[in-house]
């Protein structure tokens, strides 16, 4: 197996970004074809989500808000959805004025409010009280 491993991988190449293979099929890592419907072992998951949360965190942190921790997830979790663009929104600023009211009111003046439904909701309840929102029965998993 080694042995094939090997001559598969010198065929194939080995890239750590998403290309267009020859028959113009998204591609990455060692020849791996991305098809829609197709199956991403959990490993796989776990690895990109693992990545994509510490460049948020690292995104976040470039920001240099000064939150507590749970206002400062809620930023996580927008840097995670909405990546280095949120840098630009007036958002950023009320926050370092610590106008939540402010903040608030900026999130919800967004299409990215209009987008993504529940999200917007938990996230706006986070910023403007600094407290994770009613579950409606259900408990929070921290």
């Amino acid at each position: 197996m080694d042995l094939a491993k090997k001559l598969i991988e010198f065929h194939e190449g080995h890239e750590n970004k998403v290309y267009i293979d020859s028959e113009d099929v998204l591609t990455c890592g060692i020849g791996h074809a991305l098809h829609v419907g197709s199956h991403v072992p959990e490993t796989a998951v776990q690895g990109f989500f693992n990545n994509d949360v510490k460049d948020a965190i690292s995104l976040y942190n470039s920001m240099a808000l000064g939150l507590g921790p749970i206002r400062r997830a809620a930023m996580i979790d927008m840097c995670f959805n909405l990546g280095p663009q949120l840098k630009s929104w007036r958002l950023i600023d009320a926050l370092r004025k610590e106008d939540f009211i402010r903040a608030g009111d900026e999130m919800k003046d967004s299409k990215w409010w209009r987008q993504v439904g529940r999200r917007a909701d938990d996230l706006w309840y986070i910023i403007m009280t600094g407290q994770l929102p009613p579950m409606g029965g259900l408990k929070w998993k921290l």
